[in-house]
């Protein structure tokens, strides 16, 4: 009853810790409780994939690998770019026993991130050798690889078309929201699924399981169908404060598992909050981009923002725990914050990525300004030195002991012509982007 206190201490009305808590759920086996925090959130958050991707885990855990395959297949065609739902998949396949499908799945995240060291490891890419495609087998697959030899797409075309690419692959929230609405609707319309009076009486609860066949899997049931030994966990009514919670000590003793996951995301968001508290001031200059939700509050917040008050806290607290709970790739958030100071603070504290991520947010609403163009190239130039230095280090510390083996000084030589031909790019396309800004 204690870490159930702690957990609702972490959660907000209309606060995207929804995702957060209900996945602690999950992952304990909990899935009622989980259910019953995603039908809530149904309604403040219609269209957010956090909602579906979470619908999924549920059906995994419940071993409904069918059900999921074929709903993770319909939202990966409405966001082709969204790891999460790839990292699902391929769950699902390796459940299956479709080893091929699998694979496939696994080469698509190795596509989209050429740094996931755990996606490299079940390709059988060794870590040492992953810049040289060809040595993996797999450059003939053309639907899921580039080509072979190319370090990173996503710096050799950074100044060019790689913020076109998420621009233009990312649909908008409303036409995600309408598809999503239209597949429940077809859902609902099945003939084949349940009929209404078992989706009056059913739920997605595990002492349902055996009367569940999955296809209704995206029905919000009435709140009156919860069940009753849930209304002391009622989650809506507790918490209105923006502020962060403080997490008490007294729960590093606890034996559940799941609870310490959340209290150690916690403790980490409080930092970084407070490495941005140290830094921006008054949060005079943040954009509001892609607005997809109309987020509503207790304080009267309907996504309407007033700039120019420096003494809003509760919003600016709001907007920062947005910003640093959602990671993207795990959940598509509905507000995205970016200030051109915050890319700068993450960029002097060695997070690329994440300086990376603000600069493709402030490309979305001003995508000819040279300088956001700069900074993202930057930023991309310097994910793939890090990761080239690692390869160069491990290779020098080889060749202090081994100095006349040919292999090592081979493999060493090929990642210092990498770096220097991807630092001599970077240069040239600063220098075409100064070029094209004073013409």
């Amino acid at each position: 009853m204690n870490n159930l206190k702690k957990l609702k201490s972490l959660y907000r009305k209309n606060s995207l810790y929804f995702a957060r808590v209900a996945e602690c759920f999950i992952e304990n086996g909990e899935l009622k409780k989980a259910q019953k925090i995603i039908d809530k959130a149904e309604d403040d958050f219609e269209g957010y994939f956090s909602l579906e991707l979470l619908r999924i885990k549920i059906l995994i855990k419940n071993q409904k690998f069918e059900e999921a395959k074929d709903l993770l297949n319909y939202l990966k065609n409405i966001d082709e770019k969204n790891q999460a739902i790839y990292n699902l998949l391929s769950e699902v396949y390796l459940n299956l026993g479709k080893r091929e499908e699998y694979t496939l799945m696994l080469r698509k995240l190795y596509k989209l991130d050429p740094f996931n060291k755990n996606v490299k490891n079940l390709l059988g890419l060794k870590n040492r050798e992953s810049f040289n495609l060809s040595t993996s087998g797999l450059e003939n697959d053309k639907e899921y690889l580039e080509e072979p030899g190319q370090f990173n797409n996503t710096v050799e075309s950074s100044a060019d078309n790689i913020y076109e690419k998420d621009l233009t692959k990312d649909e908008d929230a409303e036409k995600r929201a309408s598809a999503l609405r239209r597949y429940k609707e077809n859902l609902s319309k099945d003939k084949n699924s349940v009929d209404d009076d078992f989706i009056k009486k059913s739920s997605l609860s595990v002492s349902n399981e055996n009367r569940y066949d999955g296809s209704e899997s995206f029905v919000t049931l009435p709140e009156s169908n919860v069940d009753s030994d849930l209304d002391e966990f009622d989650l809506l009514e507790e918490v209105d404060s923006f502020s962060l919670p403080k997490v008490d000590s007294d729960l590093n003793d606890t034996e559940d598992e799941g609870v310490k996951k959340l209290i150690d995301k916690q403790r980490e968001l409080e930092e970084d909050l407070k490495s941005v508290d140290s830094n921006l001031t008054f949060y005079k200059d943040i954009n509001l981009l892609d607005n997809e939700i109309d987020l509503k509050s207790d304080d009267g917040f309907r996504g309407e923002v007033d700039h120019n008050s420096e003494n809003n806290s509760s919003f600016k607290k709001d907007v920062v725990d947005n910003l640093l709970a959602e990671k993207r790739g795990t959940y598509r958030k509905p507000i995205k914050i970016a200030t051109t100071t915050l890319g700068e603070i993450y960029n002097s504290q060695g997070q690329y990525q994440k300086s990376r991520e603000v600069y493709l947010h402030l490309l979305e609403d001003d995508p000819t300004n040279v300088d956001y163009r700069k900074a993202l190239i930057d930023s991309e130039f310097k994910i793939a030195k890090q990761r080239i230095e690692e390869e160069i280090n491990y290779y020098t510390g080889l060749l202090r002991n081994h100095p006349e083996n040919k292999k090592y000084l081979e493999r060493f030589k090929r990642y210092k012509d990498e770096l220097d031909s991807l630092s001599k790019e970077k240069n040239i396309k600063i220098s075409q982007l100064d070029q094209m800004n004073e013409s």
